[in-house]
């Protein structure tokens, strides 16, 4: 796809989605300010330029298209995802009710920017992918939305480059890229195979030089051995923080005919780049009593959070 934004400009995120306009695939770039530096916006840094440390707090989290209680799970999921004060949350599974949750919440609006706000990402489906990026402690340019190979369920990566702000704790950011999808679900015969496809496609299209994907995986547990993601050079931030690989995030808050399993994962690669905590959220149920009495889990999935550190990295020029 041609690119749709200028590689010498990067936006802020000073309004929520009003900086970009989806166009064939990417988001085009409606206001934007120039870049700080002043080389050519081709060069990119030296092979000895390095930046500066900056630590970036991430989220994802599978809300669920369940249509069940949303009008109390969805503003619950909300100030679930505030209270976090992350810099960047990845969620799949977001339905157009969820995303009017969304756009009807005022702080919610005037602290991230958003991706996939329009339901992009839908293509067509019932749910898809949004991507928020703290409007405090970020930049961010270039969105775009691919879609996924051998997908019957019109799957999409959902994309964008992330810059850290002066003067926040995230300065340290330096064109880092954060993606999120939500690969072929499980069921069909065809779905394991789509699921490697689909790995090695986003792998393919993410640089080395620092990249986080965000995912509901759908990795079954025989699948795991098969295709454990270091195979595609990524890093696990729930194992990296110390944590067991087998803590499960979905199908083990409500009854479910499926094993509980760690599908939802926040996977990193880049030189310098490395997890430094991670916990789970969402665990807790709210107790109603309205429209039904009962313990009411916000998700079938358990978010994950990590806090990530880029220290002093090397990139090499492109």
């Amino acid at each position: 796809m041609a690119a749709a934004t200028d590689p010498s400009s990067h936006v802020h995120a000073s309004a929520f989605c009003k900086t970009t306009r989806f166009h064939r695939g990417e988001w085009q770039q409606l206001s934007a300010e120039p870049a700080p530096s002043t080389s050519s916006p081709h060069a990119g840094p030296t092979a000895a330029s390095l930046s500066p440390s900056g630590k970036l707090t991430i989220v994802t989290y599978n809300v669920w298209f369940e249509n069940f209680v949303d009008e109390v799970r969805h503003p619950a999921i909300i100030g679930l995802l505030a209270s976090t004060n992350a810099d960047v949350i990845c969620l799949q599974e977001v339905t157009q009710s969820f995303l009017a949750t969304i756009r009807s919440d005022a702080a919610m609006r005037n602290t991230y920017a958003c991706l996939g706000l329009d339901g992009e990402t839908m293509k067509g489906t019932f749910y898809g992918c949004v991507v928020l990026v703290n409007r405090k402690s970020l930049a961010v340019r270039n969105g775009r939305l691919v879609d996924l190979p051998e997908s019957k369920l019109n799957r999409t990566l959902l994309m964008a480059e992330l810059t850290g702000l002066s003067g926040t704790h995230t300065q340290g950011i330096n064109a880092l890229t954060i993606a999120t999808a939500h690969l072929e679900s499980p069921g069909a015969d065809y779905a394991q195979h789509a699921r490697r496809a689909q790995f090695q496609f986003i792998r393919a299209r993410l640089p080395e030089s620092g990249a986080i994907f965000c995912a509901d995986t759908n990795l079954c547990t025989e699948e795991e051995a098969r295709l454990p993601t270091d195979h595609f050079r990524f890093r696990d931030a729930w194992v990296d923080a110390g944590h067991s690989p087998d803590v499960p995030t979905s199908d083990s808050l409500y009854k479910s005919p499926y094993t509980p399993r760690r599908l939802d994962r926040i996977l990193y690669t880049g030189d310098g780049l490395q997890a430094v905590s991670a916990n789970l959220i969402g665990e807790a149920p709210l107790k109603i009593t309205e429209p039904i009495s009962m313990d009411l889990y916000l998700s079938d999935h358990k978010g994950v959070l990590a806090t990530l550190s880029q220290g002093l990295t090397r990139y090499d020029r492109s």
